[in-house]
């Protein structure tokens, strides 16, 4: 009888045991499908070539590897083998002598592991063939048979421990040929998604960085640059409209009142709303500033009160009586300060100083767009007890 044929395979890669126990466990007990088999494989080959730089050694070595991965597995080596670079001086010497290294550790661990497979598929043939045979530990009645066994046993074990015990570990830069103890990553097959969810909820700005932030949201929070990562209840403003609205929801009992909900989501947007005014007035401020400075100064020599009166003229055409100069003035025109800016102004306030019912209203509208994306990532139960109630579905939330 023959072993499966998978076992005479030649692998370039060598799992370990973390990983064939959670394949094997995934298979049988989830996905009997080759194809849950082959992407199971794939992920664990995956995460073996993200994590270690030194898997580029894999197949061969480069003839000019940089002296970052040479110093890599010259660090890797010495772990393994302490005594490996004594006698060697100069870095040329140095150098061959590493990738020469390499090159040992590749070809004895590859020959490690065929040994380690044929020890392997003996010992399972010795398996099928007393399970076939009907004979077990203790079922064995012929006398003939225990005398084989007797004489064959001490062969059979110092041959099969040589090969089985051999540890692949020991051997220089076995990492970039054997995944060891490493898990298999389980969060890709699996994903925790309460946890992403509770985690994007919590810390929306580590999702979110601002430089990705569209300074035409529709949130006024959206527009402030700076936002610290932590964020704290001063600072709860700065949020999306559903962090804010779930940051009350974590202060709340099992039964949460909507209207009540709805007056501390309202009572942080207009902290929100006050603190975009503050940062636009400050942003006049500042152009105010720089364009009173760029005013042109009085003139002074030849020409200077014509191109000034000029300058002025051209800015105000329809106030050209009252800018026109006089023969008593005229080379001497003052500097006219600009009536129409400060009116600019006051009617931009105007135009962007909303009314008390629309804002009402857009509070009412932010809240309950929130309300359903809660509602749809299934935080909330609607109760018919009290139809101005909603109920809480998730507790023990670690919100440090």
């Amino acid at each position: 009888m023959s072993p499966p044929p998978l076992l005479l395979l030649s692998v370039d890669v060598i799992l370990g045991p973390a990983a064939l126990e959670y394949i094997s466990d995934f298979f049988t007990r989830h996905n009997r499908t080759l194809d849950s088999l082959i992407t199971l494989i794939q992920l664990a080959y995956m995460k073996h070539f993200s994590v270690d730089p030194l898997t580029s050694l894999l197949y061969s070595t480069p003839s000019g590897p940089s002296s970052a991965l040479l110093e890599a597995a010259l660090t890797s080596i010495l772990a393994t083998n302490e005594t490996a670079m004594e006698g060697i001086s100069g870095a040329d010497a140095a150098k061959e002598k590493i990738i020469e290294l390499i090159d040992e550790s590749r070809s004895k661990i590859q020959k490690r592991y065929k040994s380690m497979r044929i020890a392997f598929n003996l010992t399972r043939l010795m398996q099928l063939f007393f399970v076939r045979e009907g004979l077990t530990q203790g079922q064995a009645s012929e006398e003939n048979i225990k005398t084989v066994a007797a004489e064959m046993a001490d062969w059979i074990d110092n041959f099969l421990r040589n090969l089985l015990l051999e540890r692949l570990e020991d051997i220089p830069l076995w990492e970039v040929w054997y995944t060891g103890m490493t898990p298999f990553p389980s969060e890709l097959v699996n994903p925790s998604i309460r946890a992403s969810l509770l985690s994007g909820l919590l810390r929306p700005l580590e999702f979110a960085s601002p430089s990705s932030t569209s300074p035409n949201a529709n949130t006024p929070g959206a527009k402030v640059a700076e936002m610290t990562t932590v964020v704290s209840d001063e600072s709860l403003w700065r949020l999306p409209d559903t962090s804010i609205l779930f940051r009350r929801y974590l202060d709340s009992g099992r039964l949460i009142n909507v209207y009540d909900w709805f007056e501390s989501f309202q009572a942080v947007l207009e902290t929100q709303r006050e603190e975009v005014k503050k940062e636009r007035a400050r942003g006049r401020g500042k152009g105010r500033k720089s364009g009173s400075s760029s005013l042109p100064s009085k003139g002074k020599g030849r020409g200077g009160g014509k191109a000034s009166a000029t300058a002025t003229l051209k800015r105000s055409p329809t106030k050209k009586a009252q800018q026109s100069p006089t023969k008593n003035q005229k080379g001497k025109q003052r500097q006219q300060p600009e009536e129409g800016d400060d009116g600019m102004d006051e009617g931009e306030d105007d135009e962007e100083e909303e009314t008390e019912e629309k804002w009402q209203i857009k509070v009412q509208a932010r809240f309950i767009r929130a309300l359903h994306e809660l509602d749809y990532l299934g935080f909330i139960k609607h109760t018919k007890r009290r139809a101005d109630h909603v109920a809480r579905t998730v507790f023990d939330i670690n919100d440090e």
